[in-house]
């Protein structure tokens, strides 16, 4: 038999947690940015775009990417959700501020980069690569006390999709358009 003084604390504790909305949320620092997929040949052009992926809950980012000349050529950028996109060199400069933190899929910039005719056959994992930068930076918006924001940084993680060059004379869909060319 249970006592009523623990039967009182038993039902007191249970209309608490029925009332009182609880929020359970897995609160991380990492900030993922990764690349669409792409399909690439020698001496032809791919596109590919460069996002924060979803549940990365940023603010404002600035980041550095380098991309391997001896590999790629940039051809082409189009900014889509960047504040401002600069290219010098090898270098492509990323920045994103905005008034709220962004927890969907957040596609930043669009590259088209052509391959270079001599590239041999083989898998290039880093023909684009973070730089890490001194003063790339991530950060979320923790809260809001009065009306100046709390900013907590962010790790940043890069996965970039592998450049594939096939062996000349494979059979190989270069355009994207499920026919062989």
């Amino acid at each position: 038999m249970i006592k009523k003084g623990r039967l009182v604390l038993l039902t007191f504790i249970t209309l608490l947690l029925l009332i009182m909305p609880i929020s359970i949320k897995a609160s991380s620092n990492v900030l993922n940015i990764s690349n669409t997929e792409f399909k690439a040949a020698r001496d032809m052009e791919f596109t590919t775009t460069v996002f924060v992926e979803e549940g990365s809950n940023v603010t404002g980012l600035v980041i550095t990417l380098t991309y391997d000349k001896e590999l790629v050529t940039l051809e082409n950028y189009n900014k889509l959700n960047a504040s401002e996109v600069n290219v010098n060199e090898n270098e492509i400069l990323i920045v994103y501020s905005g008034a709220s933190n962004v927890e969907n899929k957040l596609n930043l910039v669009e590259l088209t980069f052509k391959v270079d005719e001599q590239i041999g056959e083989g898998k290039y994992n880093n023909w684009l690569s973070w730089s890490k930068a001194e003063d790339d930076e991530a950060f979320t918006t923790t809260s809001i006390v009065g009306s100046t924001p709390n900013y907590t940084d962010l790790d940043v993680q890069t996965s970039f999709t592998t450049l594939f060059i096939r062996p000349m004379g494979d059979v190989f869909d270069n355009k994207g358009d499920g026919k062989v060319n």
